[in-house]
C-alpha cells in the first residue's frame, strides 16, 4: 500500500510540473536592450542544459 502511494505522488507531481507553462518573453516592450537580456537569458539557459547532458554521457 505504502508503495503505491508513492508512486501515485510520484506521478502526480511529474504531471503536475509537466504540465507547467515555461516562462514566454514579452515581446510588448518598447526597450529593445530587455528584450536582448530575456533572449540571452534564454539561450544560456539552454546553452547551460545542453552542456549538462553532454557531460552527463
Amino acid at each position: 500500500m505504502f508503495r503505491h502511494r508513492w508512486i501515485l505522488i510520484v506521478g502526480w507531481a511529474l504531471m503536475l510540473f509537466g504540465c507547467a507553462a515555461p516562462e514566454t518573453i514579452h515581446v510588448t516592450s518598447f526597450d529593445p536592450a530587455q528584450d536582448q537580456l530575456a533572449i540571452a537569458g534564454y539561450y544560456r539557459g539552454e546553452a547551460l542544459v545542453m552542456r549538462q547532458r553532454a557531460d552527463s554521457n
